[in-house]
């Protein structure tokens, strides 16, 4: 009996383990083995009886009893590898090149978008700002805009009495005049000062305010609607605060540096969170565009004339 039950148990688990070509023998030796459990008769051939009565069912042999009803899953063999060998590839190649045709789609796509934000922003990136002026200089004298041409300018928009900000910025000034003096000469870069309080700041306060952060410092003011013409060229905003008397009040004003080049234009602007050396490159960076510009001009009039 127990011969019988370890008989059965491996015949199981061979079973299940054996190539597809060797489990039907399996199966005739398992219900063989079964036929001899119920009726004790060996159906074999060799004549021998067992006792009657079913095999003692043990734990083990209830888990083989059980496994031996279970039927078998067939092994399936995934999606893909139903479909025909030629069929299969060539939907393969489509779904490639479909999505290689919608990633170049929306790369091409992200170039225009960006190539539009570039060509708006350089549209729009520069606003009509400057124009010819004249207001009074330190002296009484009057003093032209023009009468700069030639070099550039950082132009600034203040006032005398102001606590803290407009010298915090001036000083800023003066550590970048320190900077391109070094690199292209003192003639080239003018700083220029510009009253918003033209009723307190007299012409002589003026230069005598200038002075005191760097000596090249052009001071200028004017009447009010001269103050007022050349603000609204350049955009700025300023407003007399609330005034506690006659000369004790402060005005609220825009904190900007713009940049004029040697033709007079307005070329850049720059706000109070760029430090020195951050607003000096990009001046360095002007000049040297310029410089550039006018050799590849003076190179072309030369190849024209040998030319001609």
């Amino acid at each position: 009996v127990m011969l019988r039950a370890a008989l059965r148990g491996r015949t199981a688990a061979f079973t299940q383990l054996a190539p597809a070509a060797v489990r039907p023998r399996c199966c005739a030796w398992r219900r063989a083995f079964s036929e001899v459990a119920k009726t004790g008769e060996d159906k074999d051939g060799d004549g021998k009886k067992f006792a009657s009565g079913s095999v003692p069912q043990t734990d083990s042999e209830r888990q083989v009893s059980t496994e031996d009803h279970i039927p078998e899953r067939p092994i399936m063999p995934p999606p893909y590898l139903k479909r025909d060998g030629w069929k299969g590839g060539i939907s393969g190649l489509v779904a490639v090149f479909g999505m290689l045709g919608m990633f170049l789609y929306l790369m091409d796509a992200h170039d225009a978008s960006v190539q539009r934000a570039v060509i708006e922003q350089d549209n729009l990136g520069k606003p009509k700002l400057g124009g010819d002026f004249e207001l009074t200089g330190s002296d009484g004298s009057r003093v032209k805009s023009t009468d700069f041409l030639g070099k550039y300018v950082i132009l600034y928009f203040g006032f005398r009495m102001c606590p803290d900000v407009c010298p915090v910025e001036m000083e800023k000034v003066a550590e970048v005049m320190a900077y391109l003096e070094e690199k292209f000469g003192a003639d080239l870069v003018v700083p220029m000062f510009v009253s918003v309080d033209p009723r307190r700041d007299k012409p002589k306060d003026v230069g005598e305010y200038v002075a005191e952060f760097h000596p090249k410092y052009v001071g200028l003011t004017g009447t009010e609607e001269e103050i007022k013409q050349v603000t609204r060229m350049f955009r700025v905003y300023y407003n007399p605060g609330v005034k506690s008397g006659e000369e004790d009040y402060l005005v609220d004003h825009s904190i900007i540096h713009y940049l004029v080049d040697k033709s007079g234009k307005f070329r850049e602007f720059y706000g109070k969170n760029l430090t020195p050396m951050e607003m000096a490159k990009k001046i360095e960076k002007h000049i040297l565009k310029d410089r550039e510009a006018a050799e590849k001009r003076a190179v072309e009039k030369e190849k024209g004339v040998s030319d001609a």
